[in-house]
């Protein structure tokens, strides 16, 4: 039979698919080039791993080229994809018709670097020139160093126009991964006067190792047998091709059987070539470390550089010392993350793959046990959910803290000492919580104890009397005009919410004074005004706050040139039955609510429904006069407080406002002069002249009851919790 009756084969996929292992990667390229009408076959090749008997090798991907008239000195293949870094590439070369030697000269590209480790290289004793039958047939393989891909190109010593030129290219998998460099073992070639050739044997030295041979014969091929062979007679050809992925060093190897011809034969020669290859790979090493310190206990989260690590998590072990870490990761072949054991002292860290073991790097590869920061004291131990208390931490270990925690909230903090760290309590949204400070660096976070303890003791407020003295309960003292000369007296106050420890007073005359940081945007303390101001209020933004005249006048100042407070109407220069007493700003800065002192509402805001109107006392008798007012923290409803304490709560269910008590049925010391809510609890605090403070679903914390007082208190404020 004459070569021109061949055609071409290509072996079913699920033949190999059964052999793949999730591990590494081969490529074993075979590109057959067949002269007059040959065809090219697609045969499976298995690459060995390093010389270990778990290597293992699989085949991944392939690619080919039929039967292609070649011309000049280069003929191309489209590399295979799916090929990665450490794959191995096989090519045998074969061309029919060759009038005289013709070798290759050199092949290139496939994602195989151009020269050193791992670039291609002619299996040495696997290069037959059958000159009788006009064949050249050759072994080439390499090492990819990148994704497979592109073009391979095979470059001729001298023109090959005229010939006709196969390639076929198969991917495989080892489990060395990346590291994998593919090196020959041994390479021979059979050449036979008759229709028989058997495929040649070969004494491997290394287990285990990849056995591939490709068969010319004249006609039609049988496979030889053998345990652990696989040999395919390509049909419609004249061809076979061989491989086993698990010779063992020493073994003779070969099939066990021979390639028979059979039929009549123009002629009645036959060529074999065979070749044998393992992988080995690079021992890791390891470079650094980060961090290179933590607690004994273990548990930190560490990254590991260096080179040469597995590509699969399930064949890396981390060491530290003689503890093995736990929740280890190959991110790349040079990165690897672990969480540290239990340990002590100064150990190395080393990495472990199928190939090896890192070798000691000491100092790059250290990691440090240390006893970690520990906090035994803090001061104060207690302070106000608004947070903002200046907090002494004393303990070990703090130099080059990252972070303090009081509980679960970050604090802003200063390293004083190793020993010492000062802090700024975060705030709390649970009433009377107590929570462990924590102190986090490098080498840990410190262990919780009662010695850490802070405990948060509610909200705390503001009591402002006449003459603009202030006193604080569980809230930061930020100023006051106590003492000092006022035009007009202090007749009530507004909290920052946005700065800690932040508050406004307001005098008779509109005057307004500035305490703990809260910025001064305008006042009427030098303008003539037809009623005297009754109270303030804020915006929940801290960007402003507005003025509230007995005519129910309004005076808005903001930010951006009052922009930021802006007007939306008021009761100057209208008929009142009773003087305004007081006013409170919806949530959302939309609006506002004036309050008389029969208790009648005037609502204002951007539209009909901003500041709703919930109801009012207008038209009740009352006991005592309204004094003050309050919107609920979520808009939908309001408090009023008369001179006896007596609530009247309004909202736009029965429970928006809910009643918490009143002090309407006792018999006061002084006349209750105004109201704020508590932002933690909903509740609300009432405060008399005297100072005497009326908590109801809120936390006490003081009051000036009981003293005596320079001048008589006229409002109150609570400490926003965020602030």
């Amino acid at each position: 039979m004459s070569s021109s009756a061949r055609v071409p084969q290509v072996l079913d996929a699920t033949e190999t698919s059964s052999k793949r292992m999730s591990i590494g990667r081969a490529i074993s390229l075979l590109c057959s080039v067949f002269l007059a009408a040959g065809v090219l076959a697609i045969v499976p090749f298995v690459a060995t791993g390093p010389a270990s008997a778990s290597t293992t090798y699989t085949p991944v991907a392939s690619s080919s080229v039929d039967n292609t008239p070649a011309s000049g000195t280069t003929t191309t293949l489209a590399a295979p994809t799916g090929g990665s870094a450490g794959d191995a590439i096989v090519m045998s070369v074969r061309a029919s018709g060759v009038t005289s030697p013709n070798s290759i000269s050199s092949v290139s590209g496939g994602g195989v670097p151009a020269s050193g480790s791992g670039a291609w290289t002619l299996f040495t004793n696997a290069h037959l020139s059958d000159s009788t039958n006009g064949i050249e047939e050759e072994l080439w393989f390499g090492t990819l160093n990148a994704a497979s891909g592109g073009n391979i190109t095979v470059t001729y010593a001298s023109s090959i126009g005229g010939d006709h030129v196969e390639l076929a290219a198969e991917i495989f998998s080892s489990s060395l991964g990346p590291s994998a460099v593919f090196t020959q073992d041994q390479s021979q070639i059979s050449e036979s006067a008759t229709s028989t050739v058997s495929f040649p044997s070969l004494t491997t030295t290394t287990t285990p190792e990849i056995y591939t041979g490709f068969a010319w014969v004249t006609c039609s091929g049988t496979p030889g047998t053998g345990s652990g062979w696989t040999e395919t007679a390509l049909p419609s050809t004249t061809d076979l091709f061989v491989y086993n992925p698990g010779i063992s060093a020493g073994a003779n190897a070969a099939p066990s059987g021979t390639n028979t011809t059979s039929g009549s034969c123009t002629t009645a020669n036959s060529d074999a070539v065979g070749g044998s290859l393992f992988a080995s790979g690079a021992s890791p090493a390891v470079t650094g470390v980060s961090p290179a310190a933590g607690p004994q206990a273990g548990g930190t989260s560490v990254t590991i550089t260096g080179a040469g690590f597995d590509s699969t998590s399930a064949n890396t072990t981390v060491d530290f010392g003689a503890n093995a870490a736990t929740s280890v990761n190959v991110v790349s072949s040079t990165q690897v993350t672990a969480t540290s054991p239990a340990g002590t002292g100064t150990v190395d860290v080393r990495v472990t793959t199928q190939v090896g073991e890192s070798p000691v790097n000491s100092p790059a590869d250290q990691f440090t046990y240390s006893s970690g920061p520990a906090v035994t004291g803090v001061s104060p131990g207690t302070g106000p959910n608004s947070g903002g208390t200046a907090v002494i931490i004393t303990g070990s270990g703090f130099t080059g803290a990252t972070s303090v925690h009081f509980g679960t909230e970050a604090a802003s903090f200063t390293v004083v000492s190793g020993t010492s760290i000062t802090a700024s309590s975060p705030a709390e949204p649970n009433d009377d919580a107590t929570v462990d400070i924590t102190v986090t660096t490098p080498q840990g976070t410190s262990a919780t104890s009662s010695a850490d303890q802070f405990a948060y003791t509610g909200t705390g407020y503001w009591e402002v009397a006449k003459d603009g003295g202030i006193f604080a309960f569980n809230a930061q003292f930020g100023g006051s005009e106590g003492g000092k000369p006022l035009n007009a007296p202090i007749v009530g106050m507004a909290a920052d919410p946005v700065i800690p420890g932040a508050y406004w007073m307001v005098a008779a005359d509109g005057g307004v004074f500035s305490f703990g940081g809260a910025p001064f945007y305008g006042s009427t303390g030098a303008i003539k005004l037809n009623k005297p101001i009754v109270g303030m209020a804020a915006l929940s933004n801290g960007q402003g706050y507005y003025l509230v005249a007995s005519d129910g006048g309004i005076f808005a100042f903001g930010a951006d040139n009052n922009t930021a407070a802006p007007f939306y109407g008021s009761m100057g220069g209208q008929h009142l039955n009773q003087p305004i007493v007081g006013m409170a700003v919806v949530p959302n800065g939309n609006g506002y609510y004036l309050v008389a002192a029969d208790g009648g509402i005037f609502a204002f805001g951007a539209t009909p429904t901003s500041a709703p109107f919930y109801g009012s006392t207008g038209a009740e008798k009352l006991n005592q006069p309204v004094v003050g007012m309050a919107v609920v923290p979520n808009g939908t409803g309001y408090y009023l407080v008369a001179a006896d304490g007596g609530i009247f709560a309004f909202g736009a269910t029965p429970t928006s406002a809910p009643f918490y008590g009143s002090t309407g049925a006792e018999k006061l010391n002084k006349p209750v002069v105004g109201m704020t809510i508590d932002p933690s609890t909903g509740g609300y605090y009432l405060v008399a002249s005297d100072g005497g403070i009326f908590a109801f679903n809120a936390p006490f914390q003081g009051s000036m009851g009981g003293t005596v007082l320079n001048q008589p208190v006229v409002g109150m404020a609570a400490q926003p919790v965020n602030a």
